[in-house]
């Protein structure tokens, strides 16, 4: 069902419509894992050499001057499933979480031998939050009284801190801060603002630094 064959880049085009966005720094980001580490994986292409999988690989390869991508051919794949396996290739791998002790214990590992963190893509302040031991009591947002809880819809259930605004937030906000920021972030909760934690806690950072009113 597939083949692997080692195709010229500019051969390849991007699927018409993809709906996973890929930013400029994380393309520079993929670049550093590829220039690290080089292919690892194919990109997935039908027989035409559209892309199916591995949009963000070839943009970073681009950035890097590379000629060439290994590419794994799907045949027979109807439009439906290329459409399909887009979207789940994508989603599949948001659904996991991270084990935060032990990508701790990782993390502080590399870091002793002097191993170059910017490979792994987690930007400086995220580095320093997980590094720095933050615990789930960091995150919880107290809750004063009746008149201050969370409307019904709003998600409770947290996915892992290291995945999302969190630990960002813990680093970016003062511990002398930290009552009056939960307070706007109760606020916006209860505005209907957020739809969880997570989100609560990045637009919170926003307002902070200016790029949201």
């Amino acid at each position: 069902m597939y083949q692997t064959e080692t195709r010229p880049i500019e051969a390849l085009t991007p699927a018409k419509h993809n709906s996973r966005l890929h930013s400029d720094d994380q393309i520079k980001q993929i670049a550093a894992s590829l220039e690290q580490f080089g292919w690892t994986m194919p990109v997935l292409v039908d027989e035409e050499g559209v892309l199916i999988a591995g949009h963000a690989r070839v943009r970073a390869a681009t950035l890097l001057g590379w000629a060439e991508a290994p590419c794994k051919v799907a045949t027979g794949w109807s439009e439906e499933q290329k459409i399909a396996y887009q979207i789940a290739d994508n989603k599949l791998a948001e659904n996991s979480t991270w084990d935060d002790d032990i990508l701790r214990e990782q993390i502080a590992m590399l870091q002793a031998g002097d191993f170059e963190l910017d490979v792994l893509a987690f930007p400086d302040f995220q580095l320093d939050g997980i590094l720095g031991g933050n615990t789930n009591e960091l995150f919880t947002i107290p809750i004063e009284g009746a008149d201050d809880a969370a409307p019904k819809n709003f998600i409770t259930k947290e996915p892992s801190k290291t995945s999302d605004g969190m630990v960002q937030f813990s680093v970016v906000v003062p511990a002398a801060a930290k009552k009056a920021a939960f307070a706007h972030l109760r606020a916006l909760i209860k505005a209907g603002e957020a739809k969880n934690y997570s989100e609560a806690f990045i637009i919170a950072m926003g307002v902070a630094s200016g790029q949201n009113s």
